[in-house]
């Protein structure tokens, strides 16, 4: 089984040459979020039976991985390591459908599940 190591570095490069995509997070938050969506690309792109499908499946995926680190950015700052995983894992099955989302829609699922991942101002635990 080919393992695309190379496809999967570049499109992950790319993700993290973006600075964009973290411009609202501190290190920490970023390395979440960042981690999870080269390990959902990952993911996607070992699904090929070959490089070239496993280039087409990078082409296509990481504009969607893209768009939805770019709405998390804009929406969680503070949200914390732990937000921010739950809003990860909280758009992730937008992306594997068969057309990508739109940021009304990324942007839709952040806030309606929003409420679990805000810190309380003063004391930064989560809102219950």
């Amino acid at each position: 089984m080919p393992s695309f190591d190379q496809v999967i570095s570049t499109a992950c490069e790319r993700l993290l040459e973006d600075e964009r995509l973290r411009s609202n997070l501190t290190d920490a938050e970023a390395n979440v979020v960042l981690n999870w969506a080269m390990d959902w690309l990952e993911r996607s792109i070992r699904q090929a039976r070959d490089e070239a499908e496993a280039r087409r499946i990078a082409e296509r995926d990481a504009p969607r991985v893209r768009e939805a680190v770019l709405a998390i950015n804009d929406r969680a700052s503070g949200w914390g390591a732990r937000g921010l995983t739950k809003a990860s894992k909280a758009v992730e099955p937008l992306l594997g459908k068969e057309r990508a989302p739109t940021r009304a829609e990324i942007d839709f699922v952040l806030t309606a599940t929003s409420s679990e991942f805000k810190r309380a101002p003063d004391t930064g635990a989560p809102h219950k």
